[in-house]
């Protein structure tokens, strides 16, 4: 029976490698309440972002006009990126060169809405990742602040350019008073049933707009010389950063912020005078709230869980646990993002004390918690790897 767990458990490591190094796409969105035609061609991003997992959205509110969302972020991309009509997004900055007819001389960087999807699925099915990033972050709630560290890890060789790390705080379900579009979203797609949400309204009350750029913490453009011209590969780059959750963005018409609304997109890009040469190489997305919550209600460690050595800093560390009675059990490990990584136990197990080998070599550096639950009992411990 050991043997059987040991062997699962390498094999769960080895797909996880696999699965870790995974290529997103961040897709960035302007739009303001004021644009009418907007509406539908949002709906169709979040449908997008649905049956895409490696879709990355976010929105700017700016570029037509200004609403109660608009902010010194938005404006800061919209200037770069706005290609005067809209709904418009940009694919990871990327440079397109052609549309059909009309469109044509709306497509540069910014693409118009006709062709989101194929062209997110174009990019996935021809690019592999070139570097990883990761989110560790922590929420004080009594002080309302977020701190963290944003990690870059390049798995090729990238072109020499200045590299920056990039973070952006969002928010979901934003609403606020009524009144003059600055909550209140204006539509001009009125009758069309594949938006059946929108027919007969001309304005949509009280609507909750979702991954709302609310600040930048390293910069509208991203921290400068964190990452050298010429990176190398398998080196962490990171950034540490800091800000603070306020209880309204908007403190004379919007609602309450609450945390487990927010959001951290994280992401390694190239910056350049140039608009066209500011791509984006990776991106992640993490809630705020999700590893808080799986920190702070880490169980009672009823099956004497003892990792060793523990931080890991080598290829292998030892799992010991101390089954009272024989029952089925389920573990598995968890990322500081609250992100499952790998089942590691899912069967009926004899009583006993068992110690597990785990391979870590192909763990990125971090913290990570081993939840392990019975039909008794469960526990949770914290495993520390440094490479």
């Amino acid at each position: 029976m050991k043997e059987k767990l040991i062997t699962l458990l390498i094999l769960s490591f080895l797909i996880f490698s696999a699965s870790a190094q995974v290529k997103k796409i961040l897709l960035e969105e302007m739009t303001t309440t004021l644009c009418g035609f907007c509406p539908p061609k949002s709906i169709d991003l979040e449908r997008l972002a649905d049956t895409i997992p490696e879709a990355v959205v976010v929105v700017h509110h700016a570029g037509f006009g200004k609403d109660a969302m608009t902010n010194a972020p938005a404006t800061a991309f919209a200037g770069a990126f706005s290609p005067g009509h809209f709904p418009s997004m940009t694919i990871d900055r990327i440079k397109f060169d052609s549309a059909p007819g009309y469109y044509t001389k709306y497509v540069g960087v910014s693409m118009m809405a006709f062709k989101w999807a194929d062209t997110v699925l174009a990019i996935l099915k021809r690019t592999t990742p070139e570097a990883t990033v990761s989110i560790e972050k922590s929420y004080n709630s009594s002080k309302r602040e977020i701190t963290g560290q944003v990690k870059v890890k390049f798995l090729k060789k990238p072109e020499p350019g200045d590299l920056r790390i990039n973070l952006y705080v969002l928010e979901d379900s934003v609403t606020g008073d009524t009144g003059k579009y600055d909550y209140d979203q204006k539509n001009y797609i009125t009758n069309d049933s594949k938006y059946p949400e929108l027919i007969g309204k001309s304005v949509i009350y009280y609507k909750a707009h979702n991954d709302v750029v609310r600040e930048a913490p390293l910069g509208n453009w991203g921290a400068a010389g964190v990452i050298p011209a010429d990176p190398s590969v398998g080196v962490v780059y990171s950034k540490d950063f800091t800000c603070q959750l306020p209880v309204k963005y908007d403190t004379l018409k919007g609602r309450e912020v609450f945390p487990d609304k927010i959001y951290l997109v994280a992401f390694v890009s190239y910056y350049d005078s140039d608009t066209w040469k500011r791509r984006v190489l990776n991106a992640e997305k993490v809630n705020l709230m999700k590893p808080s919550a799986l920190e702070e209600n880490e169980l009672s460690n009823s099956f004497g869980l003892k990792i060793y050595p523990n931080p890991a800093r080598n290829a292998f560390t030892y799992l010991n646990f101390n089954l009272l009675s024989s029952e089925k059990l389920e573990a598995a490990m968890y990322d500081m993002q609250g992100k499952k990584i790998a089942t590691l136990i899912n069967d009926f197990i004899e009583q006993g004390n068992y110690t597990l080998k785990i391979n870590t070599s192909l763990l990125p550096a971090g913290m990570y918690i081993i939840t392990m639950v019975s039909e008794t009992s469960s526990a949770s411990v914290k495993m520390n790897v440094l490479h």
